[in-house]
C-alpha cells in the first residue's frame, strides 16, 4: 500500500525535481544544476518557497512560490505547481495547493500569478476553479533549423551597414567589464516596453550580472547587437542549456528611436544563423499574442506556433483589480 506525504524542498531533490519539470515541460528544460543555480541566485528582497509530494518516497508533483526580481512587489508571489501525469487527478495538487496558501499567509499576499500551458486542459480547469482569470498568453514558437536558410536575409544586414549601423556580438567586443555594463543598460531600456503581466522593475547591474551574465545557460557569443559607433541600440539573446542540444531566444529589442529600420529581423537572423551552424537542432521562443510586429517577424523566418502558456491572476487583497483578456 502506498503512503503519500507533503513536505519542504530538500537540497537532495534537485534531481528529482529537474527530471519531473522536464517530463512535464519538455520544451523548457533543466538540469539539477541549473534549478539550484536560479534558487541561489534569486536576490533579496524577493522570497521564495517550494514543496513536494512523495508517494511510496517518490517525488510525484512539485509546488513553489517566488517574488519575481524584474517585476517585485512584496505582496504579490507567482505560483508553480506541476504534477507528474501519472499521479493526476489524485488530489495531490489541490493538497499542495493548499499548502501553498497557508505558507503564503504571513505574508498578507494582494495577488498570486501563474502560468498554464493552454494544451493542459485539466491545468487550466485547476486554476479557474480556484479563482485564477486569464490576464496575458504568450505564443510558444519552434524553428527546425534544418529548413531555415539564412542567405536570403543577407541584404538585411547589408542594409544596415550603409545607415552606420553594425551587428557583433557581445564576444567581438574587447572592453569586458565596460560591454557588460552597457548591454544591462540597453537591456533595461528596451525590456521596458515589452508586454508584461506585471509592471516592470529595475534590475541593478549586480542582479543582472548574477540573473543573466553568470547564469549557467548564458555565452556572450549568443547576444548578438546593432551598434552606432560604441551605442549599443538592439539586441537579441540567445541562452544555451546543459539539458537540451536546443538554443532558446531570450529577448529581442531596439531602442525606440531606431525602430522601423529592419534592426530586429536582422538581429534575429543573425542569430538564427548561427544558431543552425552550431549544429543545434532547434530554437524556441515566446512572444506576447499583442506582439504583431514580432511574431510577424517570428512567422516570416518560418517559425511555428506551439500551444500558447496562459499568464492567470487572483485577487487576494482588497482594493486590487486585475483586467482579465479581452
Amino acid at each position: 500500500m502506498s503512503s503519500r506525504s507533503i513536505r519542504p524542498f530538500e537540497e537532495g531533490d534537485y534531481p528529482a525535481v529537474a527530471r519531473l519539470w522536464n517530463e512535464v515541460f519538455p520544451e523548457d528544460r533543466y538540469t539539477p544544476e541549473e534549478l539550484a543555480y536560479y534558487d541561489a541566485a534569486l536576490p533579496p528582497p524577493c522570497e521564495w518557497g517550494r514543496w513536494v509530494a512523495l508517494e511510496s518516497g517518490d517525488v510525484v508533483a512539485v509546488a513553489e512560490y517566488q517574488q519575481m526580481p524584474g517585476a517585485y512587489h512584496p505582496r504579490k508571489f507567482h505560483l508553480q505547481l506541476y504534477v507528474d501525469p501519472r499521479f493526476e487527478r489524485r488530489g495531490i495538487g489541490s493538497a499542495l495547493y493548499d499548502r501553498l496558501l497557508e505558507e503564503l499567509k504571513p505574508f498578507d499576499p494582494l495577488s498570486l500569478r501563474t502560468r498554464v500551458k493552454e494544451s493542459l486542459e485539466h491545468a487550466v480547469r485547476f486554476a479557474t476553479a480556484r479563482g485564477f482569470v486569464e490576464t496575458k498568453r504568450d505564443w510558444k514558437a519552434v524553428l527546425d533549423l534544418s529548413t531555415f536558410d539564412p542567405n536570403p536575409h543577407q541584404h538585411l544586414a547589408e542594409r544596415l551597414q550603409d545607415q552606420g549601423i553594425s551587428l557583433v556580438t557581445l564576444a567581438d567586443l574587447t572592453d569586458g567589464e565596460g560591454a557588460r555594463r552597457r548591454f544591462h543598460e540597453l537591456f533595461s531600456t528596451v525590456r521596458i516596453d515589452v508586454p508584461r503581466s506585471e509592471p516592470p522593475t529595475e534590475l541593478s547591474f549586480d542582479q543582472f550580472r548574477a540573473l543573466v551574465l553568470e547564469a549557467p545557460d548564458f555565452f556572450p557569443e549568443g547576444v548578438f547587437l546593432a551598434l552606432v559607433g560604441e551605442e549599443m541600440i538592439g539586441m537579441s539573446h540567445l541562452f544555451k542549456g546543459s539539458a537540451s542540444e536546443d538554443l532558446y531566444a531570450g529577448l529581442t529589442g531596439v531602442r525606440r528611436e531606431y525602430r522601423g529600420r529592419g534592426v530586429a529581423k536582422a538581429l534575429k537572423v543573425e542569430a538564427l544563423r548561427f544558431a543552425k551552424e552550431s549544429g543545434a537542432p532547434r530554437i524556441y521562443t515566446e512572444n506576447d499574442t499583442t506582439n504583431l510586429e514580432m511574431i510577424a517577424i517570428n512567422d516570416k523566418l518560418g517559425f511555428v506556433k506551439l500551444p500558447a502558456w496562459l499568464s492567470m491572476a487572483k485577487v487576494i487583497g482588497k482594493g486590487l483589480q486585475i483586467r482579465p483578456v479581452g
